[in-house]
């Protein structure tokens, strides 16, 4: 399918460009069901629109429609919570997709899963009061890092007390004030300086590499920051803070791979390789991603295939203390509950989750 992802990738091209697309006799049905799982059809229809038959123009058409209505419902709503913030002298920092869409030719070509805040963590519950009065149902609350709000039709609501997770724990250093590197602006509103807007761009797309994976979309927003500011951005500053957080190679893979897709430079084995990964992951990665990428680290380690998806069942069963963490916040006041955390998660997921269990087993077993 790499084909398809390379012309996925042209039509992107062609419509930051504003350009319509060339012919091509691939399927246009697995591009548009690639760009739907790399979250960028909405971008890429205006460019193709003429070389697709009927059916196929009528549901990319509705991809992008949709993607339009969400984005002005998306972009209202954060206007109003920002508002309601600022009523109860909550200071926030909106995130991620919600400032870089207005770096796009139109601000639905980003698609967003939901809208990123940040806030002092002492402001939780009172996020949480004026959300629930604004009906908004609680999906997850009081896990150490963000909660999540769900209202009908569209709305997906993360509240961020810390921009990266502790599992990366320079990452999570750099940026755990996220308000001592932002700037007040407008009432209780803070914003990143450019530069670190950049380096939280990179270390949330080297998170999810990391992890499960990171798709087109991550290249493609560090590709249409760079070109928006560009020769506006300290350099200096920026290499400095990428070398101290140990993360230099992966930005210059994905800037690298950026400028091979946009503009035209030549691939490297290195680049190539990169590509491979990322045409692999969807837009927020997959869990065969996530299985494989332990796998190759533990491998790496013990140079023994048997042992290292040993070590990767056991780390499934008994994950870190920093995981455990994540999931169990009363772990932070006490530690010693951990056994019986351990416990309850085995038992919860043999009750509830036997259909999960049994992919990842299999996953682990094609591990590679």
């Amino acid at each position: 399918m790499e084909k398809e992802y390379l012309y996925l990738v042209y039509l992107l091209k062609c419509a930051l460009n504003k350009e319509k697309a060339n012919t091509t006799n691939l399927s246009y049905y697995d591009v548009f069901d690639i760009a739907c799982k790399h979250s960028i059809a909405a971008m890429t229809f205006e460019s193709v629109k003429d070389n697709l038959d009927a059916s196929l123009y009528r549901k990319w058409e509705e991809v992008k429609n949709k993607a339009i209505a969400k984005d002005i419902y998306q972009r209202a709503e954060l206007i109003k919570l920002i508002k309601l913030f600022e009523d109860e002298n909550i200071r926030c920092m909106p995130l991620k997709g919600t400032i870089m869409k207005n770096y796009y030719p139109y601000t639905y070509f980003r698609e967003m899963a939901d809208l990123d805040i940040c806030i002092d963590s002492c402001n939780r519950e009172k996020v949480k009061k004026i959300l629930i009065n604004r009906d908004y149902i609680v999906d997850q609350f009081g896990k150490i890092g963000h909660d999540v709000y769900f209202k009908k039709p569209i709305y997906n609501i993360e509240i961020h007390d810390y921009l990266i997770n502790r599992l990366f724990p320079k990452l999570n250093q750099y940026f755990k004030d996220g308000f001592s590197l932002a700037k007040k602006q407008k009432g209780n509103v803070y914003y990143l300086s450019n530069e670190d807007f950049y380096l939280h761009l990179i270390c949330h797309a080297y998170k999810h590499f990391y992890e499960n994976g990171t798709g087109i979309r991550s290249v493609l927003d560090i590709y249409v920051f760079r070109k928006y500011f560009k020769n506006q951005l300290n350099e200096k500053y920026i290499k400095e803070k990428v070398k101290l957080l140990e993360i230099e190679q992966f930005e210059k893979n994905i800037n690298q791979l950026s400028l091979v897709w946009f503009e035209c430079e030549m691939y490297n084995q290195y680049v190539k390789s990169f590509e491979k990964s990322i045409f692999d992951s969807g837009t927020y990665g997959s869990k065969e991603v996530y299985v494989n990428n332990i796998y190759k680290r533990n491998l790496e380690v013990l140079h023994n295939s048997l042992l290292a998806k040993i070590k990767l069942y056991w780390s499934r069963i008994f994950p870190k203390i920093l995981n455990m963490r994540e999931n169990f916040p009363i772990l932070e006041k006490f530690i010693i509950l951990l056994p019986f955390c351990y416990i309850y998660r085995i038992l919860n997921a043999i009750l509830n989750k036997r259909n999960v269990i049994k992919k990842e087993i299999k996953l682990i077993k094609n591990a590679k």
